[in-house]
């Protein structure tokens, strides 16, 4: 939540990606992408540019301006992209969250990461 700048979360959407190391510490974290109020595209491409430097797990982590923490189809899409594409790198997509002001969403606590 610190991550994200109070007069914005709930205006755009941005895509952010936490590569850990080996023990599953945070290595810090890089925005993929910043988009509109209500999408935005994330190119996979980037967001293993920033993976590949120095880890063997991520977490995505993007923000809803909606407030909702419900995961829609896309959201799922894009996970299951990343999930098949970190398993030819060799790198563990542990989790994806969805983060508002107030609750989070944990697709890793709700059984959505497939």
């Amino acid at each position: 939540m610190q991550q994200w700048y109070k007069n914005t979360i709930e205006f755009i959407e941005q895509f952010k990606v936490l590569p850990l190391s080996q023990s599953n510490e945070a290595l810090g974290i890089y925005e993929v992408n910043s988009g509109g109020i209500s999408s935005k595209v994330v190119d996979i491409r980037v967001l293993f540019a920033a993976a590949l430097k120095a880890t063997v797990g991520i977490i995505l982590c993007h923000n809803h301006p909606s407030g909702t923490t419900v995961s829609p189809v896309a959201d799922r899409q894009i996970t299951s992209r990343v999930i098949q594409a970190g398993k030819l790198l060799d790198i563990q997509v542990m989790d994806h969250l969805i983060i508002t002001p107030n609750p989070y969403h944990s697709f890793t606590d709700n059984g959505e990461m497939q």
